[in-house]
């Protein structure tokens, strides 16, 4: 969502395009309102739909003492990383494949001898794989550990998040700091010690 000065921009923006093209000025001039108009819709902006232009300009506030905001470095945002995820291609999204199990006939082996002939012939139980599929029992997957997804090698999404330290200035206030000369040191020292030595 567009702020108020966004639109008061865009507005003037294509206020003057409008005065320009009815001057009849050429395409080239015209092509670059579009691409102008594209970089403003495609500005990057904070998850709460605040433009990174306009974080990160101070405080603001003459006479007020202030410290750089050491959470956001000054830019009064942060930038996170997430990997981009697409479905398992082992389970196909499911989450769950069916439960293999050693096949009990032939041990595993695929094969095995027949008692009447002595020919070592396929398992029919397993189809000669050793291992016999649950029809009813799953599993996780172990590509996706049952997540349903997995991240695709270095394709990551960045989402820019407001800082909430400094809530998107940039800067803190600086932390009052009072000033004491020597006699009330010591009265404040005196205070402390009376107040621990009464507990």
């Amino acid at each position: 969502m567009e702020t108020e000065d966004e639109l008061q921009q865009i507005h003037d923006i294509e206020k003057g395009f409008a005065l320009l093209h009815d001057m009849s000025v050429s395409a080239d001039i015209i092509s670059a309102k579009t691409k102008l108009l594209a970089e403003l819709a495609t500005e990057p902006k904070t998850l709460d739909g605040t433009p990174l232009s306009q974080l990160g300009k101070g405080l603001r506030q003459p006479g007020v003492e202030t410290l750089l905001c050491m959470v956001c470095q000054k830019a009064g945002y942060i930038e996170n990383k997430r990997p981009v995820m697409a479905n398992c291609p082992e389970c196909h999204g499911a989450g769950t494949r069916p439960q293999t199990f050693e096949c009990f006939p032939c041990q595993g082996s695929g094969k095995f001898t027949q008692w009447r002939t002595g020919r070592i012939v396929r398992c029919r139980v397993c189809k000669g794989s050793g291992r016999f599929t649950s029809p009813t029992l799953t599993q996780a997957c172990q590509t996706c550990l049952g997540h349903k997804t997995v991240p695709i090698d270095n394709q990551f999404v960045v989402d820019y998040v407001k800082c909430s330290k400094c809530q998107g200035m940039g800067e803190t206030k600086a932390p009052f700091k009072p000033v004491f000369n020597d006699n009330t040191r010591q009265k404040l020292l005196q205070a402390r010690e009376r107040a621990a030595t009464s507990k």
